[in-house]
């Protein structure tokens, strides 16, 4: 009964610790059980305690197009003097838990947040040198925020 129990517990949330378990056995059930006696229950069911698999950001099929795109701009010749990159990227405030408890042969998959706390960063590099870099929060949604973003971070490249 209690390991049929240890092995709900654990399902319901992979990453609470054996305390939690504890705890969730006394007050939910009204079990009394050792930290070290669930370490044991869990041990038996097969849970381990490792890292989580991560959703892959870069798929493989967009990978080899970048390479194919390196090669052919190798290829050209293109010394980059009328280009001017930009990127954006967004640094998450949220935590979320890189380990957690599987079962062997089975991974544990977790999706990220779905709306975590953002901040984005905007910035253009060519060249003739660095632009600035824009840190702001929200969304960009609107066609003006987008020019607005790239004008004022590649307004230093354009020469009178």
């Amino acid at each position: 009964m209690t390991k049929r129990l240890v092995d709900e517990i654990s399902e319901a949330n992979d990453e609470q610790c054996t305390a939690r378990v504890k705890t969730a056995l006394e007050n939910t059930h009204n079990i009394t059980a050792s930290e070290t006696s669930i370490r044991q229950m869990r041990h038996q069911l097969g849970w381990k305690y490792g890292p989580v698999k991560a959703y892959p950001i870069i798929r493989d099929a967009n990978k080899v197009k970048r390479v194919e795109q390196a090669k052919a701009w190798i290829e050209s010749g293109d010394t980059f003097q009328d280009v001017i990159f930009s990127d954006e990227t967004t640094v998450v405030l949220e935590r979320f838990s890189t380990f957690a408890f599987h079962k062997k042969g089975r991974l544990s998959l977790k999706p990220p947040p779905k709306h975590p706390l953002k901040m984005h960063v905007w910035g253009a590099i060519s060249r003739r040198g660095q632009g600035c870099i824009i840190i702001f929060e929200g969304k960009i949604m609107h066609k003006v925020t987008c020019r607005s973003l790239m004008h004022c971070t590649t307004v230093v490249y354009v020469v009178p």
